[in-house]
């Protein structure tokens, strides 16, 4: 990938739920007009994703939405 730039500003990480060595990382550049979401393994960034500004509320609202955060139905062991 690229040089390694410190967060901004405004900017977060989130652990995977799969194990403490991934993480996703968000970073915002008003500036810019983006939201920038790289997937890091360790200390390695694997992949990167630019989001336009404008699409940024879009995502927020689908993961903002009742069907993302209803949890799911249990599943039957039989059957």
């Amino acid at each position: 990938m690229g040089e390694v730039y410190p967060l901004p500003g405004v900017g977060d990480t989130f652990d995977d739920v799969r194990d403490g060595g991934r993480r996703m990382r968000v970073s915002v550049y008003a500036d810019r007009g983006m939201v920038v979401l790289s997937l890091w393994s360790g200390v390695s960034c694997r992949a990167s994703f630019r989001l336009a500004a404008a699409d940024a509320e879009r995502l927020r609202a689908l993961l903002e939405s009742p069907a993302a955060t209803a949890p799911e139905p249990p599943v039957s062991s039989c059957g």
